[in-house]
Protein backbone atom coordinates (compact mmCIF):
# COMPACT_ATOMS: atom_id res chain seq x y z
CA UNK A 1 0.00 0.00 0.00
CA UNK A 2 1.15 3.37 -0.42
CA UNK A 3 2.55 5.73 2.00
CA UNK A 4 0.36 8.07 3.03
CA UNK A 5 0.04 10.46 6.21
CA UNK A 6 -3.51 10.65 5.43
CA UNK A 7 -6.06 13.33 7.17
CA UNK A 8 -9.17 12.92 8.22
CA UNK A 9 -11.48 13.08 5.44
CA UNK A 10 -9.00 11.76 2.79
CA UNK A 11 -8.80 8.79 0.62
CA UNK A 12 -5.71 7.37 -0.88
CA UNK A 13 -5.62 6.91 -5.35
CA UNK A 14 -2.85 4.04 -4.67
CA UNK A 15 -1.82 3.68 -8.59
CA UNK A 16 -1.65 7.33 -8.91
CA UNK A 17 0.81 7.90 -6.20
CA UNK A 18 2.69 5.05 -7.65
CA UNK A 19 3.41 6.47 -10.97
CA UNK A 20 3.85 10.30 -9.60
CA UNK A 21 6.49 8.44 -7.42
CA UNK A 22 8.39 6.52 -10.23
CA UNK A 23 8.36 9.24 -11.94
CA UNK A 24 10.01 11.31 -9.49
CA UNK A 25 13.06 8.70 -8.97
CA UNK A 26 13.25 8.79 -12.32
CA UNK A 27 14.46 12.27 -12.51
CA UNK A 28 15.94 12.92 -9.21
CA UNK A 29 18.16 9.19 -9.95
CA UNK A 30 20.45 10.60 -12.39
CA UNK A 31 20.87 14.01 -10.53
CA UNK A 32 22.01 12.07 -6.93
CA UNK A 33 24.22 9.42 -8.38
CA UNK A 34 25.81 11.45 -11.24
CA UNK A 35 29.68 10.89 -11.53
CA UNK A 36 31.83 13.03 -13.28
CA UNK A 37 34.90 15.47 -12.40
CA UNK A 38 32.61 18.73 -12.56
CA UNK A 39 30.01 16.65 -10.61
CA UNK A 40 32.33 15.84 -8.06
CA UNK A 41 32.81 19.24 -7.35
CA UNK A 42 29.51 20.56 -7.09
CA UNK A 43 28.26 17.51 -5.10
CA UNK A 44 27.25 18.43 -1.30
CA UNK A 45 28.07 16.55 1.12
CA UNK A 46 25.54 13.41 2.36
CA UNK A 47 23.78 13.88 5.00
CA UNK A 48 24.10 11.45 7.67
CA UNK A 49 22.50 12.87 10.87
CA UNK A 50 18.50 13.72 11.16
CA UNK A 51 19.50 16.97 12.93
CA UNK A 52 21.02 18.09 9.32
CA UNK A 53 17.52 17.48 7.78
CA UNK A 54 15.76 20.19 10.51
CA UNK A 55 18.24 22.62 8.89
CA UNK A 56 16.95 22.22 5.50
CA UNK A 57 15.53 24.57 3.80
CA UNK A 58 11.92 23.54 1.52
CA UNK A 59 14.66 24.59 -1.55
CA UNK A 60 17.09 22.64 0.11
CA UNK A 61 14.80 19.56 0.42
CA UNK A 62 13.82 20.01 -2.97
CA UNK A 63 17.44 19.96 -4.96
CA UNK A 64 17.30 17.14 -3.56
CA UNK A 65 20.13 16.15 -0.63
CA UNK A 66 21.58 12.53 -0.35
CA UNK A 67 20.66 10.91 2.72
CA UNK A 68 22.44 7.87 4.63
CA UNK A 69 21.23 7.52 8.33
CA UNK A 70 21.17 4.73 10.74
CA UNK A 71 18.87 4.88 13.37
CA UNK A 72 15.85 3.23 15.05
CA UNK A 73 12.42 2.63 13.86
CA UNK A 74 9.84 4.77 16.77
CA UNK A 75 6.76 4.52 15.09
CA UNK A 76 5.01 2.10 12.23
CA UNK A 77 0.97 2.80 12.34
CA UNK A 78 0.88 -0.77 10.07
CA UNK A 79 2.03 -3.42 8.16
CA UNK A 80 0.57 -2.86 5.36
CA UNK A 81 2.31 0.88 5.24
CA UNK A 82 5.62 1.56 3.33
CA UNK A 83 6.53 4.71 5.97
CA UNK A 84 7.88 5.08 9.41
CA UNK A 85 8.65 7.34 11.75
CA UNK A 86 12.82 6.85 12.51
CA UNK A 87 15.43 8.41 15.03
CA UNK A 88 18.81 8.63 15.80
CA UNK A 89 21.47 10.04 18.54
CA UNK A 90 20.49 13.61 17.20
CA UNK A 91 16.70 13.89 16.21
CA UNK A 92 13.78 11.93 14.60
CA UNK A 93 12.50 12.47 10.75
CA UNK A 94 9.73 10.26 8.52
CA UNK A 95 11.16 7.89 6.17
CA UNK A 96 9.08 6.69 3.04
CA UNK A 97 10.44 3.44 1.38
CA UNK A 98 9.94 3.54 -2.26
CA UNK A 99 10.10 -0.29 -2.87
CA UNK A 100 8.35 -1.94 -0.38
CA UNK A 101 9.03 -5.74 0.00
CA UNK A 102 8.45 -8.86 2.82
CA UNK A 103 11.48 -6.67 4.68
CA UNK A 104 9.65 -3.74 4.67
CA UNK A 105 6.43 -5.05 6.32
CA UNK A 106 8.09 -6.74 8.60
CA UNK A 107 10.23 -4.06 10.55
CA UNK A 108 8.86 -3.15 14.00
CA UNK A 109 9.55 -0.15 16.77
CA UNK A 110 12.52 -0.80 18.47
CA UNK A 111 14.09 -1.82 15.77
CA UNK A 112 17.75 -0.72 13.94
CA UNK A 113 17.94 -0.02 10.43
CA UNK A 114 20.13 2.08 7.53
CA UNK A 115 18.36 3.84 4.96
CA UNK A 116 19.76 5.68 2.18
CA UNK A 117 17.83 7.85 -0.24
CA UNK A 118 17.06 11.75 -1.01
CA UNK A 119 14.97 14.14 0.95
CA UNK A 120 11.46 15.00 -0.64
CA UNK A 121 8.84 17.33 0.76
CA UNK A 122 5.55 15.51 -0.18
CA UNK A 123 3.58 14.17 1.18
CA UNK A 124 3.82 16.18 4.58
CA UNK A 125 4.91 15.90 6.74
CA UNK A 126 8.52 17.42 6.46
CA UNK A 127 11.37 16.05 7.12
CA UNK A 128 11.30 13.19 5.12
CA UNK A 129 13.43 10.97 2.96
CA UNK A 130 12.30 9.05 0.20
CA UNK A 131 14.42 5.31 0.88
CA UNK A 132 16.33 3.76 -2.20
CA UNK A 133 17.95 1.64 -0.09
CA UNK A 134 16.82 -0.22 3.19
CA UNK A 135 19.04 -2.40 5.38
CA UNK A 136 17.18 -3.79 8.11
CA UNK A 137 19.09 -4.44 11.64
CA UNK A 138 18.41 -6.17 15.10
CA UNK A 139 15.62 -5.15 17.35
CA UNK A 140 17.55 -3.77 19.61
CA UNK A 141 14.50 -1.44 21.91
CA UNK A 142 13.09 1.66 22.00
CA UNK A 143 15.52 4.50 22.44
CA UNK A 144 14.92 6.17 25.65
CA UNK A 145 12.52 8.61 25.41
CA UNK A 146 12.67 12.32 26.15
CA UNK A 147 10.93 13.24 29.65
CA UNK A 148 8.59 16.52 28.28
CA UNK A 149 5.89 18.37 29.93
CA UNK A 150 2.67 18.36 27.39
CA UNK A 151 2.69 22.18 26.64
CA UNK A 152 6.20 21.83 25.47
CA UNK A 153 5.44 18.98 23.16
CA UNK A 154 2.87 21.81 21.58
CA UNK A 155 5.42 24.34 21.84
CA UNK A 156 7.05 21.26 19.14
CA UNK A 157 9.66 20.22 21.80
CA UNK A 158 11.29 16.70 20.67
CA UNK A 159 9.07 16.84 17.15
CA UNK A 160 9.76 13.88 15.56
CA UNK A 161 11.34 12.24 18.13
CA UNK A 162 10.51 9.79 21.36
CA UNK A 163 9.32 11.55 23.85
CA UNK A 164 6.74 10.97 27.05
CA UNK A 165 4.83 13.13 28.78
CA UNK A 166 2.38 12.84 32.13
CA UNK A 167 -1.45 13.86 32.35
CA UNK A 168 -5.09 12.89 32.54
CA UNK A 169 -7.01 11.66 29.90
CA UNK A 170 -9.97 14.24 29.45
CA UNK A 171 -11.58 12.32 26.59
CA UNK A 172 -11.42 9.15 24.13
CA UNK A 173 -12.46 8.74 20.74
CA UNK A 174 -12.26 6.03 17.96
CA UNK A 175 -11.13 7.99 14.61
CA UNK A 176 -12.12 6.11 11.96
CA UNK A 177 -11.51 8.35 8.91
CA UNK A 178 -7.72 7.72 9.99
CA UNK A 179 -6.46 4.70 7.88
CA UNK A 180 -6.02 2.64 10.26
CA UNK A 181 -8.76 3.63 12.42
CA UNK A 182 -6.78 5.21 15.82
CA UNK A 183 -7.98 5.41 19.32
CA UNK A 184 -7.52 8.93 20.24
CA UNK A 185 -7.22 10.64 23.40
CA UNK A 186 -7.25 14.20 24.28
CA UNK A 187 -5.68 15.86 26.85
CA UNK A 188 -5.67 19.28 28.29
CA UNK A 189 -7.84 22.25 28.76
CA UNK A 190 -10.13 23.18 25.51
CA UNK A 191 -7.39 25.52 24.57
CA UNK A 192 -4.18 23.33 24.60
CA UNK A 193 -5.69 19.87 23.93
CA UNK A 194 -2.61 17.83 23.11
CA UNK A 195 -3.81 14.11 21.39
CA UNK A 196 -1.94 10.70 21.81
CA UNK A 197 -3.21 8.42 18.77
CA UNK A 198 -2.53 4.36 19.14
CA UNK A 199 -2.47 2.58 15.88
CA UNK A 200 -2.98 -0.71 17.59
CA UNK A 201 -5.56 -1.51 20.35
CA UNK A 202 -8.23 -3.39 21.42
CA UNK A 203 -11.54 -3.58 24.06
CA UNK A 204 -9.48 -4.34 26.97
CA UNK A 205 -7.42 -1.17 25.90
CA UNK A 206 -10.35 1.11 25.24
CA UNK A 207 -11.96 -0.27 29.15
CA UNK A 208 -8.65 0.88 30.47
CA UNK A 209 -8.10 3.94 28.64
CA UNK A 210 -11.24 5.89 30.33
CA UNK A 211 -11.39 9.29 30.97
CA UNK A 212 -9.86 10.67 34.18
CA UNK A 213 -7.24 8.01 34.24
CA UNK A 214 -3.58 9.63 34.58
CA UNK A 215 -1.21 8.39 32.73
CA UNK A 216 2.60 8.38 31.48
CA UNK A 217 2.43 8.51 27.50
CA UNK A 218 5.48 7.60 25.18
CA UNK A 219 5.25 7.69 21.83
CA UNK A 220 6.87 9.73 18.63
CA UNK A 221 5.96 13.68 18.56
CA UNK A 222 4.48 14.17 15.12
CA UNK A 223 3.07 17.16 13.29
CA UNK A 224 1.65 18.37 9.78
CA UNK A 225 3.51 20.98 8.25
CA UNK A 226 2.87 23.73 5.97
CA UNK A 227 4.66 24.87 2.21
CA UNK A 228 6.94 26.52 4.73
CA UNK A 229 7.78 22.93 6.75
CA UNK A 230 6.37 25.08 9.93
CA UNK A 231 4.70 22.16 12.19
CA UNK A 232 0.79 22.38 13.52
CA UNK A 233 -1.56 19.87 14.93
CA UNK A 234 0.89 18.32 17.21
CA UNK A 235 0.49 14.90 18.40
CA UNK A 236 1.78 11.64 19.23
CA UNK A 237 1.80 8.61 17.52
CA UNK A 238 2.18 6.02 20.12
CA UNK A 239 2.91 2.51 18.75
CA UNK A 240 0.73 0.25 20.96
CA UNK A 241 -0.80 0.03 24.10
CA UNK A 242 2.38 -0.92 26.05
CA UNK A 243 3.23 2.82 25.65
CA UNK A 244 0.94 4.06 28.30
CA UNK A 245 1.65 3.04 31.89
CA UNK A 246 -1.47 3.72 34.49
CA UNK A 247 -0.17 6.05 37.16
CA UNK A 248 -3.62 6.25 38.61
CA UNK A 249 -7.28 4.86 37.85
CA UNK A 250 -10.08 7.05 37.03
CA UNK A 251 -13.06 7.64 39.37
CA UNK A 252 -16.81 7.07 38.11
CA UNK A 253 -18.70 10.74 38.50
CA UNK A 254 -20.34 9.65 41.72
CA UNK A 255 -16.78 9.12 43.19
CA UNK A 256 -15.02 12.44 42.07
CA UNK A 257 -14.41 15.24 44.58
CA UNK A 258 -17.33 17.60 45.49
CA UNK A 259 -16.27 20.98 45.56
CA UNK A 260 -18.72 24.21 46.07
CA UNK A 261 -19.14 26.05 42.92
CA UNK A 262 -17.88 29.12 44.67
CA UNK A 263 -14.69 27.56 45.61
CA UNK A 264 -14.36 25.79 42.41
CA UNK A 265 -14.56 28.80 40.23
CA UNK A 266 -12.20 30.80 42.43
CA UNK A 267 -9.55 27.72 42.51
CA UNK A 268 -6.68 27.55 40.53
CA UNK A 269 -6.69 25.27 37.05
CA UNK A 270 -4.52 22.51 37.12
CA UNK A 271 -3.86 21.96 33.32
CA UNK A 272 -3.08 18.35 32.38
CA UNK A 273 -3.27 17.44 36.00
CA UNK A 274 -6.65 18.27 36.19
CA UNK A 275 -8.79 15.88 37.49
CA UNK A 276 -12.72 15.44 37.63
CA UNK A 277 -14.26 17.35 40.36
CA UNK A 278 -18.37 17.40 40.86
CA UNK A 279 -20.50 20.51 41.48
CA UNK A 280 -24.39 21.08 41.93
CA UNK A 281 -26.32 23.68 40.88
CA UNK A 282 -29.72 24.89 39.17
CA UNK A 283 -29.77 24.47 35.33
CA UNK A 284 -29.85 28.89 34.28
CA UNK A 285 -29.32 27.74 30.04
CA UNK A 286 -28.87 24.84 28.14
CA UNK A 287 -27.74 24.80 24.72
CA UNK A 288 -28.04 21.11 23.46
CA UNK A 289 -24.31 19.75 22.87
CA UNK A 290 -22.94 23.09 23.10
CA UNK A 291 -23.44 24.87 27.39
CA UNK A 292 -24.76 23.98 30.05
CA UNK A 293 -24.92 26.74 32.79
CA UNK A 294 -25.45 26.21 37.07
CA UNK A 295 -26.02 28.58 39.25
CA UNK A 296 -26.11 28.39 42.84
CA UNK A 297 -25.79 30.78 45.84
CA UNK A 298 -22.24 30.84 46.02
CA UNK A 299 -21.83 31.55 42.39
CA UNK A 300 -21.92 30.21 38.83
CA UNK A 301 -20.61 28.03 36.07
CA UNK A 302 -20.62 27.18 32.71
CA UNK A 303 -19.98 23.31 31.33
CA UNK A 304 -19.33 21.75 27.75
CA UNK A 305 -21.25 19.35 27.89
CA UNK A 306 -19.40 15.53 27.04
CA UNK A 307 -22.44 14.21 25.08
CA UNK A 308 -25.76 14.33 25.03
CA UNK A 309 -27.53 15.83 28.05
CA UNK A 310 -31.42 15.65 29.14
CA UNK A 311 -31.64 18.96 31.08
CA UNK A 312 -34.61 21.27 31.78
CA UNK A 313 -34.30 24.95 33.08
CA UNK A 314 -34.73 24.70 36.64
CA UNK A 315 -33.23 21.43 37.33
CA UNK A 316 -30.94 20.72 40.20
CA UNK A 317 -28.27 18.37 38.70
CA UNK A 318 -24.54 17.17 39.67
CA UNK A 319 -22.19 18.15 37.22
CA UNK A 320 -19.11 16.11 37.48
CA UNK A 321 -16.19 17.64 34.64
CA UNK A 322 -12.30 18.98 34.74
CA UNK A 323 -11.72 22.34 35.54
CA UNK A 324 -10.27 24.34 32.86
CA UNK A 325 -9.70 28.61 32.50
CA UNK A 326 -11.14 29.87 29.85
CA UNK A 327 -11.20 33.79 29.00
CA UNK A 328 -10.85 34.71 33.05
CA UNK A 329 -12.80 31.97 33.93
CA UNK A 330 -13.33 28.63 35.29
CA UNK A 331 -15.48 25.99 32.87
CA UNK A 332 -16.13 22.92 33.36
CA UNK A 333 -14.98 21.03 30.47
CA UNK A 334 -16.15 17.57 29.31
CA UNK A 335 -18.84 17.49 31.95
CA UNK A 336 -21.20 14.53 32.34
CA UNK A 337 -24.37 15.21 34.38
CA UNK A 338 -26.19 13.23 37.47
CA UNK A 339 -29.53 12.07 37.52
CA UNK A 340 -31.80 15.52 37.38
CA UNK A 341 -34.69 16.83 40.13
CA UNK A 342 -36.90 19.32 39.19
CA UNK A 343 -36.79 22.83 40.48
CA UNK A 344 -37.32 26.42 40.33
CA UNK A 345 -34.79 29.01 38.64
CA UNK A 346 -33.60 31.51 40.67
CA UNK A 347 -34.49 35.06 40.46
CA UNK A 348 -32.45 36.88 37.88
CA UNK A 349 -31.00 40.67 39.07
CA UNK A 350 -32.78 43.37 37.60
CA UNK A 351 -29.85 45.44 36.16
CA UNK A 352 -29.31 48.40 33.67
CA UNK A 353 -26.62 47.86 31.12
CA UNK A 354 -24.49 50.72 32.03
CA UNK A 355 -24.05 49.44 35.72
CA UNK A 356 -23.87 46.40 34.29
CA UNK A 357 -20.83 47.33 32.42
CA UNK A 358 -19.35 49.54 35.21
CA UNK A 359 -19.57 47.01 37.67
CA UNK A 360 -17.85 44.31 35.71
CA UNK A 361 -14.63 44.46 38.33
CA UNK A 362 -16.40 45.00 41.89
CA UNK A 363 -19.97 42.48 41.48
CA UNK A 364 -19.97 39.44 40.55
CA UNK A 365 -22.43 38.94 37.93
CA UNK A 366 -20.51 36.97 35.55
CA UNK A 367 -22.33 33.54 34.74
CA UNK A 368 -25.11 34.50 36.46
CA UNK A 369 -29.17 35.09 35.71
CA UNK A 370 -29.83 39.01 35.22
CA UNK A 371 -32.47 40.98 33.45
CA UNK A 372 -31.61 43.73 31.40
CA UNK A 373 -33.21 46.53 28.85
CA UNK A 374 -32.25 48.25 25.70
CA UNK A 375 -33.49 49.02 22.30
CA UNK A 376 -32.89 46.68 19.39
CA UNK A 377 -30.57 48.08 16.53
CA UNK A 378 -29.97 45.34 14.42
CA UNK A 379 -30.38 41.43 13.98
CA UNK A 380 -27.25 39.91 12.72
CA UNK A 381 -26.39 36.12 12.30
CA UNK A 382 -22.89 34.30 13.06
CA UNK A 383 -22.96 30.39 11.86
CA UNK A 384 -26.68 29.90 12.30
CA UNK A 385 -26.99 31.85 15.33
CA UNK A 386 -28.92 34.85 15.90
CA UNK A 387 -27.22 37.74 17.83
CA UNK A 388 -29.46 41.47 18.64
CA UNK A 389 -27.43 43.92 18.39
CA UNK A 390 -28.58 46.08 21.37
CA UNK A 391 -28.20 49.65 23.53
CA UNK A 392 -29.12 51.35 26.49
CA UNK A 393 -28.17 54.73 27.31
CA UNK A 394 -24.77 55.06 24.99
CA UNK A 395 -24.09 51.65 25.84
CA UNK A 396 -23.45 48.88 23.76
CA UNK A 397 -23.70 44.91 23.95
CA UNK A 398 -25.28 41.90 22.18
CA UNK A 399 -27.96 39.30 23.04
CA UNK A 400 -27.34 36.02 21.76
CA UNK A 401 -30.54 33.04 20.91
CA UNK A 402 -29.53 29.31 21.15
CA UNK A 403 -28.10 28.08 18.04
CA UNK A 404 -30.95 27.61 15.18
CA UNK A 405 -33.66 29.67 17.08
CA UNK A 406 -34.77 32.72 15.09
CA UNK A 407 -35.89 36.30 15.65
CA UNK A 408 -39.97 36.32 16.73
CA UNK A 409 -41.31 38.10 13.66
CA UNK A 410 -42.81 40.92 15.77
CA UNK A 411 -39.70 42.12 17.38
CA UNK A 412 -37.34 44.59 14.52
CA UNK A 413 -34.73 46.97 15.00
CA UNK A 414 -36.53 50.11 17.06
CA UNK A 415 -37.92 47.88 19.60
CA UNK A 416 -37.66 48.45 22.75
CA UNK A 417 -36.92 44.62 24.74
CA UNK A 418 -36.37 43.33 27.93
CA UNK A 419 -33.53 40.28 28.19
CA UNK A 420 -33.51 38.07 31.01
CA UNK A 421 -30.64 35.62 30.67
CA UNK A 422 -26.92 34.53 31.80
CA UNK A 423 -24.23 37.39 31.99
CA UNK A 424 -21.49 36.08 29.82
CA UNK A 425 -18.49 39.32 30.52
CA UNK A 426 -16.17 39.67 27.34
CA UNK A 427 -12.07 39.55 28.08
CA UNK A 428 -10.81 40.15 24.19
CA UNK A 429 -7.72 41.64 22.53
CA UNK A 430 -7.91 44.97 24.66
CA UNK A 431 -8.25 43.19 27.56
CA UNK A 432 -5.13 40.97 27.25
CA UNK A 433 -3.10 43.61 25.38
CA UNK A 434 -3.47 46.21 28.20
CA UNK A 435 -5.11 44.89 31.42
CA UNK A 436 -8.34 46.25 31.36
CA UNK A 437 -10.56 43.84 32.59
CA UNK A 438 -13.59 44.02 30.39
CA UNK A 439 -13.86 44.29 26.91
CA UNK A 440 -17.89 44.15 26.90
CA UNK A 441 -20.69 41.40 27.85
CA UNK A 442 -23.49 39.94 26.07
CA UNK A 443 -26.38 38.62 26.85
CA UNK A 444 -27.39 34.82 26.21
CA UNK A 445 -30.49 33.98 26.40
CA UNK A 446 -31.91 30.28 27.09
CA UNK A 447 -34.40 30.99 24.44
CA UNK A 448 -37.40 32.97 22.49
CA UNK A 449 -38.89 32.89 26.39
CA UNK A 450 -35.70 35.37 27.18
CA UNK A 451 -37.16 38.29 24.94
CA UNK A 452 -40.13 40.23 25.96
CA UNK A 453 -40.70 43.61 23.72
CA UNK A 454 -41.92 46.50 25.77
CA UNK A 455 -42.62 48.48 22.53
CA UNK A 456 -42.68 48.61 18.98
CA UNK A 457 -40.56 50.46 17.34
CA UNK A 458 -41.64 54.12 16.19
CA UNK A 459 -43.20 54.97 13.31
CA UNK A 460 -41.36 57.58 12.32
CA UNK A 461 -38.06 56.19 11.41
CA UNK A 462 -34.92 58.76 10.09
CA UNK A 463 -35.22 57.01 6.89
CA UNK A 464 -39.44 57.59 6.27
CA UNK A 465 -38.66 61.05 7.78
CA UNK A 466 -35.86 61.44 4.90
CA UNK A 467 -38.57 59.84 2.14
CA UNK A 468 -41.65 62.45 3.48
CA UNK A 469 -39.33 65.39 2.79
CA UNK A 470 -37.91 64.29 -0.63
CA UNK A 471 -41.90 63.60 -1.17
CA UNK A 472 -42.52 67.57 -0.53
CA UNK A 473 -39.40 68.79 -2.07
CA UNK A 474 -40.47 67.10 -5.43
CA UNK A 475 -44.11 68.49 -5.27
CA UNK A 476 -42.82 71.76 -4.54
CA UNK A 477 -40.32 71.54 -7.57
CA UNK A 478 -43.71 70.61 -9.62
CA UNK A 479 -45.76 73.45 -7.93
CA UNK A 480 -43.06 76.05 -8.70
CA UNK A 481 -42.66 74.49 -12.47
Amino acid sequence: MVSKWIFPGTAGHGSFRKMRRAFLLFLTLPLLFASGADGAEQALPVITEAKELHRLTRAEMLAPRKVRIKGIITYKRGEQFNDFAMQDASGGFIADVQQPGPSTRALVAGQEVEIEGFTIVDPPPAPRVSVTKLTPGPVVGLPEALSLTPQAVLGGAGLFSYVEFIGVIRSTRIETELDPARLVLEFGPPNQRLSARLARYDDKTRALLVPDTRVRVRGTALAWTSANLQPYSIFLGVHDPSQIEVLSQALEPPLAERVPIGTLIASPPEGFDARRQTVRGTVTLHWPGELVVLQHKDGAIRATPAGVSNLTLGDEVDATGFASAESGRIVLDEAVFGTATAGGLPEAETVDATRLQLQASSVDREGHRVRTFGILREVASREGQAILQMESGGTFFAALLPPGEKVPEGIRPGSSLELTGICNFILGERARRYAIRLDGFEIQLPGVAGLRMLSSPPWWTPQRLAAVIAVYIVLGVLYES
